[in-house]
């Protein structure tokens, strides 16, 4: 991103104003969103999963209930290694 002056001085603290308002995005562009950026990372790729560390007795358990954000990062993945 290319901010100009005044946006980088209220960026990095050196001016503050609780009403200060700077263009976040090009009106003509899209916006990506967060997930679709991730999903786009990790596609294809081999993901080594270690979000999902416990005691060995509950891991699989644990790897069974999956859910949210972690489940769908997991699902363009070539491969998934826990």
């Amino acid at each position: 991103m290319n901010f100009n002056s005044p946006t980088l001085q209220h960026l990095s603290g050196v001016t503050f104003s609780s009403g200060y308002r700077f263009k976040i995005a090009k009106a003509q562009e899209k916006i990506q969103y967060r997930m679709d950026y991730i999903e786009e990372i990790v596609k294809g790729s081999r993901i080594l999963h270690l979000g999902c560390t416990d005691h060995i007795p509950v891991i699989k358990d644990k790897i069974k209930k999956i859910s949210g954000f972690t489940k769908d990062l997991l699902k363009p993945a070539v491969s998934v290694s826990e």
